[in-house]
């Protein structure tokens, strides 16, 4: 930690002079943590706040996405597709609303037990609860499910690694135990992370019959012979869903359109409904074409150097890492790419979020000529090639694989990118260890930082498996805070390890388009303090009802 600490104040004088007020942002809500002991009391919340009245049979909402890794919710992974559809056939235990609070779904009481430093959660389920195939759910059906994700070398596995055991503790209890400090969990298990979506008995013992079918407590279920993989998922209303009140269209059907024009020009003919996940490149031709649309913070474009750890790669060189930091334009980049409000940035949060450290300043700017020593001093003097994978659906037209191709090359180092069309082939690929880097965002969309750690540790994203016991130290000290001002000061020096040691390259935030017709009624705006989370997506489809 001391060589850590030294390191980033060396550089920190390096760049002194060249250091830049930070830029005033708004405030993003993060998850609320609860500490241990605090109990969460929200029977019947999620239902009572979404009862308005049902739609008339027949109705139909048409949502453009991309597709999705998998339907098996415990393998689909964290893209926000995966997240997406898993919300429409399967209800999570804990339910976070669009200001960041959490209420019941599954679960209607929950929290830490007293005295376990956040090593002991309890939750109350709640009764009468069916599945899709008409059977009750119980509390043995949900440690059976939580079991089968830990179990399934799925993308949220690793999110369970610490788990020592779950059990039926009652009637309509679960008692889950940890090995180390989990003081996410409330968010780990709503609908942001499939872990929380329980899966019913037929599909524990048939998980691969999950790939073409549900088996989940949500307000749909899949129609297979409806569905065309890639191409159209319908979802027709579970007749057997606990809370009917709650779902206001009796079809739900998810188009794959993955180009952004494509999307804004079926949307404006009236083939969709809702445009979700789009670049802010078309949020002037979303409203030109009569959609209302807004742009709301999502991630941090960003560079992972996931080589960090990968035997005889230059990456594992910090000086490598740091050249690479110091090879980018961000100030152009998010000017040419990100849109009007994109902040360029070299942390891994963004001004006015937890973790972020207006301490540090710049730590990396923009020149090549101090890269090119970096790299002639860490022993690539002519550089070297580096293997990157992007994504389109994140990266339309490839742009900021360009953009880095060329900045990199201006310092020597010739990268070589494989683009993939959708998180479903680009997870995989990741997966691969063929790459040792890749373009993908670090989450900044009200999740919270802690989630952003997680995400950027997560397996397609840390393939090699990079550990550090010093980042280790420092993440135990924020899991066991129990005031908000002590977790803010854990998570700065979180983030100060992560950009001292230059573990990616973040380049600016990144806003995501969201747009719908005036055929959807009440869709939630996105605030300037970033307290509606995900106001257009298949998740927030029980809330929106038909305008006639």
């Amino acid at each position: 930690m001391q060589r850590s600490n030294k390191h980033l104040m060396d550089r920190q004088r390096r760049n002194s002079g060249r250091r830049a007020a930070a830029v005033a942002a708004a405030a993003v809500t993060s998850v609320a943590l609860a500490a241990g002991g605090a109990y969460a009391s929200n029977s019947g919340a999620r239902a009572a706040g979404r009862a308005v009245a049902k739609a008339a049979a027949g109705q139909t909402l048409t949502i453009q996405f991309t597709p999705p890794v998998s339907l098996n919710p415990a393998l689909g992974g964290t893209s926000q597709s995966d997240i997406d559809f898993g919300a429409l056939d399967y209800d999570s235990l804990i339910y976070q609303e669009s200001n960041g609070s959490y209420v019941g779904d599954l679960a209607t009481k929950w929290g830490y037990a007293p005295k376990s430093k956040n090593e002991i959660f309890d939750m109350t389920l709640r009764s009468g609860v069916h599945f899709s195939d008409g059977s009750l759910m119980t509390p043995q059906s949900v440690v059976n499910s939580i079991k089968y994700f830990k179990s399934a070398n799925g993308p949220q596995a690793a999110y369970l690694a610490t788990l020592t055991s779950i059990t039926a503790t009652g009637a309509n209890t679960v008692q889950m135990k940890f090995a180390a400090p989990a003081p996410d969990l409330p968010f780990l298990l709503d609908q942001y992370q499939d872990v929380g979506q329980i899966i019913g008995p037929q599909g524990i013992a048939s998980p691969a019959s999950l790939a073409t079918s549900s088996d989940g407590a949500g307000p749909y279920e899949l129609n297979a012979n409806q569905t065309v993989t890639n191409s159209s998922y319908v979802f027709d209303e579970n007749p057997h869903y606990w809370n009917p009140k709650a779902v206001h269209y009796s079809t739900v059907i998810v188009k794959v359109i993955t180009d952004p024009q494509t999307a804004v020009s079926s949307a404006a003919s009236g083939q969709v409904q809702a445009l979700t996940f789009l670049p802010p490149q078309v949020l002037a031709p979303a409203k030109t074409a009569g959609l209302t649309a807004y742009a709301e913070p999502f991630s941090i474009a960003s560079l992972i150097l996931m080589g960090r750890s990968e035997a005889g790669s230059p990456l594992k060189k910090m000086q490598v890492r740091e050249a690479i930091n110091d090879a980018v334009d961000r100030a152009a980049l998010a000017k040419g790419l990100g849109g009007s409000a994109a902040v360029p940035t070299d942390e891994v949060s963004l001004p006015g979020t937890t973790g972020y450290d207006p301490g540090l300043g710049k730590l990396y700017s923009y020149n090549p000529k101090t890269a090119k020593k970096l790299l002639a001093s860490a022993g690539y003097p002519h550089g070297f090639t580096l293997q990157v994978l992007d994504t389109l659906a994140l990266d339309p037209n490839g742009d900021i694989g360009a953009e880095l191709k060329s900045e990199l090359g201006a310092i020597g180092i010739t990268v070589q990118i494989t683009e993939t069309p959708s998180p479903a082939q680009f997870v995989p690929a990741a997966l691969s260890k063929k790459y040792s880097a890749v373009i993908w965002p670090i989450s900044q969309d009200g999740y919270g930082f802690p989630y952003s750690v997680e995400f950027g540790l997560a397996p397609f994203t840390n393939v090699f498996g990079s550990t550090s016991a010093a980042l280790n130290a420092l993440l135990g000290t924020a899991a066991t805070a129990t005031t908000s001002a002590a977790q803010t000061a854990a998570y700065e020096k979180v983030n100060d390890f992560l950009v001292g040691n230059a573990w990616y390259c973040p380049l600016y935030g990144l806003d995501s388009v969201v747009a719908f017709s005036s055929s959807v009624k009440n869709v939630q705006a996105p605030t300037l303090d970033n307290t509606t989370v995900d106001p257009v997506s298949p998740i927030a489809s029980q809330s929106w009802y038909p305008a006639s």
